[in-house]
């Protein structure tokens, strides 16, 4: 997609190179929203899991025999806790945003800025 839109940018077609233009950034926002909703959460999840094996007394061979036994539950449950793991991290960076002077947090995204 990106080599067609170069290819119509060279010879100058107006129209195809728009088209193919807005292809690329539906293509680019869709990878980053199933990246940042779908791939990330069940990463963190995962990590989260593995993490906690000792504490809760169970083996990783029991955690893939559980997912073997049922996929599409133990991806769910895993994203969920991703999930909720972000959106509590989230809100603690929010909270040390108020509570923190302006600029020590420079180097993490302000979640509060539209731009």
């Amino acid at each position: 997609l990106a080599l067609a839109h170069w290819w119509a940018k060279i010879f100058r077609f107006r129209r195809p190179q728009r088209l193919f233009g807005l292809g690329y950034v539906v293509i680019k926002v869709a990878i980053l929203s199933v990246c940042e909703i779908g791939l990330f959460p069940v990463l963190c999840g995962w990590w989260i899991d593995v993490c906690s094996l000792a504490l809760l007394e169970t083996s990783l061979k029991e955690r893939l025999a559980n997912f073997i036994a049922s996929p599409g539950t133990s991806m769910f449950l895993h994203w969920m806790l991703g999930m909720g793991y972000i959106f509590y991290m989230a809100n603690l960076i929010i909270l040390l945003r108020e509570v923190l002077r302006p600029g020590v947090l420079w180097f993490l995204r302000n979640l509060n800025d539209p731009d």
